[in-house]
Order: C-alpha cells, then structure tokens, then sequence
C-alpha cells in the first residue's frame, strides 16, 4: 500500500467524521458490535415483523443462496422467518400463526405456545426440502413446516400429546419445550423434551407427511440398560454422535430443570432407548464437582479435539457446566463457571445471571461458547478451547453502545444461535423481553466510512 493511499484512507476517514456520517462498527469475537435488531412490529417497507412476541428461541439456516433465521414466539403463538443475508438490513420474510392456513393448503393447528424450533433437511419424493420442526408447549405438540421456499412456509404435519398411529402413541409431549434432530442410518427422527410429562418423545419423520412415534421415556421409568433418573422438567435436548468402541452411537442429551441435571441417552436404536449415564447437581466425578447444573435449562455440545463435550446453561445457578461425555457412560466434570467468577486470564464472567441457552462456534482456531443471559439482558463470551480452564472473553448488554449503535434489543436475552454469512461470523438473540432480535456481528476488525 502507498504513501498517497494511506493518506487517501486518513482523509476519507476525517471526511466521515466531520460530516457525521454513520460509522458502521464491525466487531470481532472480543469486541463484538450491533448489527442489527427489531422488534415484534416493526416493518420494512411493506412487510412487518408480527410474530416476535414472546420470542424464546432461534435457528438459522441456508436456503439457495440466502441465509435466514427462523423465531419461535411464545406470546404469538407462531413462528418469524427473516432474511438475514445482510445481517445489517434484516427483510421480514414470512409469518406463521396458530390455526393459519398454509400454502400448501393445510393448517398450522400446532403452534400455541411455540416455544422451539429445530431445521432438518431432508430428501423428500427425490427433492431436497428444508423443515422447521416446531415446539408447542401450549398444544402439548410439535408442527412440521416445510420452509422450502421462505416466502411460502407450508403445513407439512402436527403432533399432539394423545395421538395415536396403529398400536403406538404420542405420549411424552404434554409441555412440549426442546426439539432437536437427528440422522440415524437412512431415517430421520425428531426428539422431544416434554416438561410436564417429565420425558422425552423420539418421533420418526423420515416421511415427515405422516410422523410415527418411535419411543417414549418417562423420569424413573426402568428399561434396558438402566434407569432414567434425570428427567423431571424435561426442557432442553440435543443430539450428537459419539464413537465408542470404533462404533459410532447417537446421543440424546436431556437438560431437566427440576432434576437439576441431565440425562444421557443411546437412541442408535430410536425404538429401544437406552439410559447411559445421568448426571445431577453436586454429584462427584472424577477429578471434580458438578458444580453448576441447578434448573439445567439449556444444551449444547462441542467437539474439542479428540474429546466430546456438554455444556449445559444452568439458570438456578447462573452458569454453565462443561461436561466431558467422550465415554458417556462415565461422564467427567470438566470446568464450571458462575455469574461475577473470575476465569483464566483474570477477566470475570458478568452475564451469566439466568443463563438459558448456549451456542457453539469456532473462530480464529478458537472454540467459543456464547451463552444468553435473561436476568442479565445479554450474552456472555466464553473461550472453552481449553475445557478445563475457561477464559471470559467479553460480554454484551441491552442498552450499551458501541460508537453510534446500540445494543437494543437484549432485554431477557433467552435464545442464541450463530451464523457465518460471506465468511463472516454473527450471533443472532432471541430477545423475550424486548419481543425482538438482536443481531451481534463478530466479522472484522476494522471500521469503514462512506
């Protein structure tokens, strides 16, 4: 770069300022920056955002070339699908509602309460469709919509606690709160963590116009394998694969508020469900504590090099738990942080106060755990690359400002996911509070003017 060039640089620079032109911050993982946010009401151009309020939890997802998050709002009984492929201009998409007809031609008759939503994407009748699987914890069930086209979500199936198909019955989805999905050999299955009934509902949806119930778990219920202890308040499931044994099996991870643990389950078999290892607040591992699993809320996992973990969103005890569950059936405490702790490097963690929900990204040869903070109204940022000793890296709340912007739309921040768009990293919040969504960019390190 020359002289001249630089200086060309200085001087549009200073133009900016003087003018007061808007200087967009790009942030990076230690000083991340508003994007974007909006709130249930909002509108661009012509199209509103109608379905945010009560907005509990958020996916996001690549369809053709664009990039999109997906919202479940409680209060509004449905379902926000928004254009983020320009993370700083988001475009309302499409809006879902309980009892709506579909472009399909069916009813959404499964979304009161829509609490949360997982993506799949499938081959369906030789076409590859993308599906929303959808919570409702009002319903006591589950909507499948096929958001294929985005503009034009349609009613592909519902689910409700109490129905049947042949001999077998949807049971274990009265309260239906956390959806996760999972592939296993050429089928396709939904798993369901059902708070009232204390359970977990396993549905297969490899032909998702017609769902079948694979299996059903209840708290204390004895079955092969052992007993699960660890599932009273069923709130939050993931899934993930695991290799045991030069075997690969698939896991369930069940976060139970009111168990104050999680649960650990061998689904390879979705018909026949093991119970491999549960896990509750206090318990002793080896080499440590589960120090921070009281009202286990929220569930993610990572893989940190050859090792396999959980982390767990523990709103009782305003934190989080690692997990290390590479041998699940002997699960090890790994490292617990707490609100107001100080980590590694001597930064203290400040957002963790009603942790709900946790995502996991990699950046810069980094893995980083992001973790929503209701009570605190933000989201806190963890390097875990190291899972035994956990830096605070940053943290962000409703309100503060970086240069011209705010962050304002973090009030009761309860769901996060992350998202690379242009090879650019971003956050995007589910905010219950503010009835909105926050959009947290994570892309560069410099700031441009024009």
């Amino acid at each position: 770069m020359t002289t001249r060039y630089l200086f060309t640089l200085a001087a549009i620079s200073i133009l900016g300022l003087a003018l007061g032109l808007t200087a967009p911050a790009y942030g990076t993982i230690s000083s991340p920056a508003p994007a974007a946010s909006f709130s249930d009401g909002d509108s661009i151009g012509d199209k509103t955002f109608s379905e945010l309020d009560g907005a509990r939890n958020i996916v996001t997802t690549k369809i053709g070339g664009n990039t999109y998050a997906v919202v479940a709002a409680v209060w509004d009984n449905g379902v926000q699908i928004i254009d983020i492929t320009k993370p700083r201009s988001p475009i309302p998409v499409a809006t879902i509602t309980d009892g709506q007809r579909g472009g399909g031609g069916g009813t959404f008759s499964e979304l009161h309460g829509a609490f949360d939503v997982a993506i799949v994407k499938m081959d369906i009748r030789e076409k590859l469709r993308t599906l929303a699987l959808v919570t409702a914890e009002g319903d006591d069930g589950v909507q499948i919509i096929d958001i294929t086209n985005p503009y034009s979500p349609i009613s592909v199936a519902s689910i409700s606690d109490g129905d049947r198909v042949g001999d077998k019955t949807f049971d274990e989805l009265d309260g239906a709160k956390g959806i996760a999905a999972a592939k296993i050999g050429n089928n396709t299955y939904a798993v369901v963590a059902a708070e009232h009934d204390n359970g977990v509902q396993i549905i297969d949806i490899t032909d998702p116009y017609f769902p079948r119930p694979a299996a059903s778990i209840t708290d204390g219920q004895q079955t092969r394998g052992g007993l699960f202890s660890e599932l009273r308040g069923a709130y939050d499931v993931t899934t993930v694969e695991v290799d045991i044994n030069t075997e690969v099996r698939t896991l369930a991870l069940v976060a139970a508020v009111w168990d104050n643990g999680v649960q650990i389950i061998d689904i390879t078999d979705p018909y026949s469900p093991i119970s491999v290892a549960s896990i509750t607040d206090g318990q002793q591992g080896r080499g440590g504590t589960f120090s921070e699993l009281h009202g286990a809320i929220g569930i993610a996992t990572a893989k940190i090099g050859d090792n396999t973990y959980a982390l767990v969103a523990a709103d009782g005890d305003d934190g989080v738990q690692i997990i290390d569950i590479t041998d699940p059936a002997a699960p090890l405490p790994a490292a617990s942080v707490t609100d107001g702790q100080q980590g590694r490097g001597g930064n203290t963690f400040t957002t963790l106060d009603g942790a709900k929900d946790i995502a996991i990204t990699t950046a810069d040869n980094n893995t980083y755990a992001l973790v929503a903070a209701e009570y605190d109204d933000g989201v806190q940022i963890i390097d875990i690359t190291d899972p035994l000793y956990l830096k605070a890296v940053t943290s962000v709340t409703d309100g503060q400002w970086i240069g011209k912007k705010s962050f304002d739309e973090l009030h009761g921040a309860v769901g996060i996911a992350t998202v690379w768009v242009d090879n650019n990293l971003y956050a995007v919040v589910a905010a219950f509070g503010d009835n909105g969504v926050q959009i947290i960019d994570f892309s560069t390190t410099y700031t441009k003017y024009w």
